[in-house]
């Protein structure tokens, strides 16, 4: 409040989830552009500016909610800290199941290093479904090192205390866990590129933890949020946890994605209904899938030592992604027509002809001719030729594209093909503070950021009569209200007949 009492504030000891309470307050505004005349001067133009307007519900209504330091650490020791103990006691299990012998054959030790605990946690898949800031996923890189280096140590000291070890002891080579080579293989890279590019790196900045953090940064981490703004600065936050001095920031888009968890199809579903339809869906269109997930298992993999790994990284992502485009292109339409249509999808081809309007009944009949490839005309967006039968399909096209864009379905089984994909399909676990609030329309806090006098109104019978005049006094916010009302109805219809939800 004075002179004496300001003092320097050193940004660097500044926590990384300290920017999670600063996306809140963010939430807090929405940036509005007013342009205002200036009466008194009639020959100056007119005064654009920007101005922050409080949004007092907008982090209600996006779910986003810092989570405390405590209940974070809460979670992760009663979720992924179990998982990485069940890994930790099988290894000792196996170990206990040689206590007899005395010494061990190739195909042993073989299996010693298969079921290393360190490298079994290193393989753990944790989502964050609605991540925000990425609060969770920063305590998650640090829980899951820690949990990786600890079971370094001890399952080394356990093996150094069998007979069939001994020999190994006494000629001061002990058994190690495979992730201590590839550790010692990544602080070698980044000090080659440091010698190259005659940076200064000591080894206090590339001690095992700092090197691990990567390792799990781009293996073992997932997460979503509907809002662009979230995904960029979880990113951030990830990255100013885990730099490392010599080495780039490391490639997260395959891992990190934009889009809305409780919206998505599932593909094996949607053939299913694509073949009651009469419709073919060709295998080379399920190897677009293979392809992908060859792809990002192959960039987890990396740890993005230098510059060319990391745009290598990039690379084999953007190949993935175009692969999958024309997967997504079917499960965004699909979705989409869930949303437009109560009774998508129709179980009987016959049925096709009774939806809707004529213009749909034109469009459908259109795309889903038996001498058409729906997932490669959806890629497209267009139907080559005229007449209202192509406009239709043409405009229904993009119309289902418009939704999905402005909704951000996200189709988890093709987003993230390597979780899956093989005999275990799916996440190790699944973590966060994820949106809690009803799918419903509230009427007063939609008004109260657009017009509080409606909000504001004790009885909802008056409430309801100025809504109704805003048709001829305010037709811009009637149109908005009536596009909000529409969608929430339709998100509570998909959600209660999609079959995703079925505890609902």
């Amino acid at each position: 409040t004075d002179e004496i009492g300001r003092g320097w504030i050193n940004y660097r000891d500044l926590a990384v989830s300290h920017l999670g309470g600063i996306y809140e307050r963010l939430l807090e505004y929405s940036l509005v552009h007013e342009v205002q005349a200036v009466d008194d001067y009639r020959d100056l133009p007119e005064i654009n500016r920007i101005v922050a307007r409080p949004a007092s519900f907008a982090r209600k209504v996006s779910g986003s909610y810092y989570t405390h330091d405590d209940l974070v650490r809460l979670i992760l020791r009663e979720s992924v800290g179990l998982l990485a103990e069940e890994r930790v006691e099988t290894f000792g299990k196996l170990v206990a199941s040689w206590k007899k012998r005395t010494s061990l054959n190739p195909g042993d030790w073989d299996r010693l290093d298969k079921a290393d605990p360190a490298g079994a946690i290193l393989e753990l898949k944790v989502c964050d479904p609605a991540m925000g800031s990425g609060h969770f996923l920063v305590a998650l890189v640090d829980d899951l090192a820690d949990r990786v280096l600890e079971s370094v140590t001890a399952a080394q000291l356990l093996v150094a205390a069998q007979p069939w070890a001994a020999h190994l002891v006494e000629l001061g080579r002990p058994w190690q866990s495979p992730v201590v080579a590839r550790v010692a293989h990544i602080r070698r890279s980044i000090k080659g590129q440091a010698q190259v590019h005659g940076w200064r790196v000591t080894d206090a900045q590339l001690d095992d933890r700092h090197i691990v953090r990567r390792m799990v940064l781009k293996k073992s981490i997932f997460g979503v949020d509907k809002n662009l703004m979230a995904v960029e600065l979880a990113k951030t936050a990830l990255w100013l946890h885990t730099f490392t001095v010599g080495a780039p920031l490391s490639f997260l888009d395959h891992h990190l994605k934009q889009g809305d968890s409780l919206h998505g199809e599932q593909l094996q579903a949607v053939q299913h209904d694509l073949q009651a339809l009469g419709m073919l869906f060709q295998q080379a269109e399920l190897d677009r899938l293979e392809f992908a997930a060859r792809n990002l298992a192959q960039v987890a993999d990396y740890t993005d030592v230098d510059i060319a790994e990391a745009r290598l990284s990039k690379q084999l992502a953007d190949a993935a992604d175009a692969q999958v485009a024309p997967l997504h292109a079917l499960l965004d339409f699909w979705r989409a027509m869930r949303w437009l249509q109560p009774l998508w999808p129709p179980e009987k081809p016959e049925k096709l002809a009774r939806l809707g309007d004529d213009n749909l009944r034109m469009a459908l009949a259109e795309l889903f001719s038996p001498q058409r490839n729906l997932v490669t005309t959806l890629d497209a967006g267009r139907v080559q030729g005229t007449g209202a039968g192509a406009d239709a399909a043409n405009a229904l096209m993009q119309h289902t594209r418009e939704l999905a864009g402005r909704e951000h379905f996200f189709h988890w089984w093709t987003a993230f093909p390597t979780v899956f994909a093989g005999p275990t399909p799916g996440f190790d676990a699944v973590i966060g503070n994820p949106p809690w609030d009803m799918l419903q329309m509230q009427e007063v806090e939609w008004f109260a950021e657009r017009l509080p006098a409606i909000a504001m109104q004790s009885r909802a019978a008056d409430r309801k009569a100025l809504i109704s005049r805003l048709q001829k006094t305010n037709p811009e916010v009637w149109q908005q209200f009536e596009a909000a009302s529409e969608r929430s109805t339709a998100e509570q219809r998909v959600v209660r007949t999609s079959g995703d939800f079925p505890l609902l």
